[in-house]
């Protein structure tokens, strides 16, 4: 027996998706990702609970 899903009851239930605390911002945890729970908008680190700003910059400086 199969079993259809959605992409949004997928992220409910396997909870791949982070929802930042602090400015609502969503994104998807990737593999390769160094900081998978640092917000890109604010810098918010959803483990530690405090602002990274370094790594932020990081983040940023590496799409220029």
């Amino acid at each position: 027996m199969k079993i259809i899903i959605t992409e949004r009851q997928a992220d409910k239930l396997f909870g791949d998706k982070i929802v930042c605390k602090k400015c609502d911002h969503s994104w998807k945890i990737r593999k390769n990702d160094d900081h998978p729970f640092i917000c890109n908008i604010c810098g918010w680190d959803q483990k530690v609970k405090r602002y990274k700003n370094k790594e932020l910059l990081k983040f940023w400086k590496s799409y220029e």
